[in-house]
């Protein structure tokens, strides 16, 4: 929006706004039009530590619509302070994203899961963080940053030692529309929580702070595994397009599971596509058919990749490995 505002800035008397643009002329329906247009002839690029361009592409219709989103928030937020800043509102709204976001059309199934275990869980290799990357989203078909964002530190109340359930949304965390759900822990994951807690548990306490990640780099959080995911992609010669994203495991999966019988109702709490109705609140949905095709899922991988789903890679499937549906506690 900056760039956009100094870019007609300098047309000088040919551009219609500018950095003195008002909050009332940023308000109208032809601040957005103008910049709508403006946006869509501008391509995305990335920049490396020097400010160097190093990818650049066409830019997508959903980008310009963020933008939009957000200075629609900025000029209500000047509205609505005390004393307000303007007496204007925005007159438009962010096009829905299903009218301008590209329906994702690629996906893995599970030979190509079993290749990027045995890879993350190769003897060796420094690859831990991408290895509980994929057994969190395995498990939880979360976004991910929700997985990422997977901690067993009793203060963020996400998990506890034989508590059947886990909370991808932390204590102090807002909800937002990309609703985070509370979800059945399955045994794989629940020995993986087991493993961390124990590992948090065994520091002093004056050295938890910061620690008890499920997705971790020498112990510490990380916000992403882009790095280790781009480099995999490259070493296994799998594609490398927009489309191949850390986010397939959750478009793949989903689909997956709902091949194998999951409900659909089941399956949009699971993933957090619908908010819980009150009802919910009270009574945590199990989530029966998600959790029955899921466990089928895994026992699949571990027939496919021996040993890649534990921690440490010994080839062989753990005697604890369970495949039927995991039961809450009442």
């Amino acid at each position: 929006m900056l760039d956009f505002l100094d870019a007609e800035e300098a047309l000088g008397g040919e551009g219609r706004f500018g950095i003195a643009t008002t909050c009332a002329a940023a308000c109208t329906a032809t601040f957005a039009k103008t910049f709508r247009a403006w946006s869509a002839k501008q391509p995305a690029v990335w920049r490396n530590g020097k400010g160097e361009i190093t990818v650049s592409r066409p830019r997508s219709a959903s980008s310009t619509e963020m933008s939009i989103a957000q200075v629609a928030a900025v000029l209500n937020h000047a509205a609505n302070a005390d004393p307000p800043r303007s007496d204007k509102r925005p007159v438009f709204k962010p096009k829905a994203s299903e009218k301008v976001q590209r329906t994702r059309r690629s996906r893995i199934g599970l030979s190509e899961l079993a290749t990027m275990l045995r890879y993350a869980a190769e003897p060796g290799k420094s690859r831990e963080s991408l290895h509980a990357f994929l057994i969190g989203s395995i498990c939880t078909i979360a976004r991910p940053s929700s997985v990422t964002d997977i901690c067993v530190d009793p203060e963020r109340s996400q998990w506890a030692p034989g508590l059947p359930l886990i909370d991808l949304n932390p204590t102090g965390r807002v909800q937002t529309k990309k609703f985070r759900p509370t979800l059945p822990v399955l045994p794989l994951l629940n020995r993986w929580l087991d493993e961390d807690y124990a590992t948090y548990m065994a520091l002093a306490p004056e050295k938890r702070v910061g620690r008890g990640w499920l997705v971790n780099y020498h112990g510490r959080a990380i916000k992403s595994v882009d790095r280790a995911w781009d480099t995999m992609l490259a070493e296994l010669d799998l594609p490398t397009g927009r489309e191949w994203r850390s986010y397939i495991l959750r478009h793949s999966l989903a689909t997956i599971v709902r091949n194998r019988g999951a409900s659909a109702w089941d399956l949009q709490g699971f993933m957090g596509h619908r908010s819980p109705s009150q009802t919910e609140v009270y009574a945590i949905g199990e989530f029966g058919t998600v959790v029955t095709a899921l466990n089928e899922v895994i026992s699949e991988l571990e027939r496919l990749a021996p040993g890649t789903l534990h921690r440490k890679h010994t080839g062989t499937a753990p005697r604890t490995m369970a495949v039927k549906e995991e039961k809450m506690s009442p």
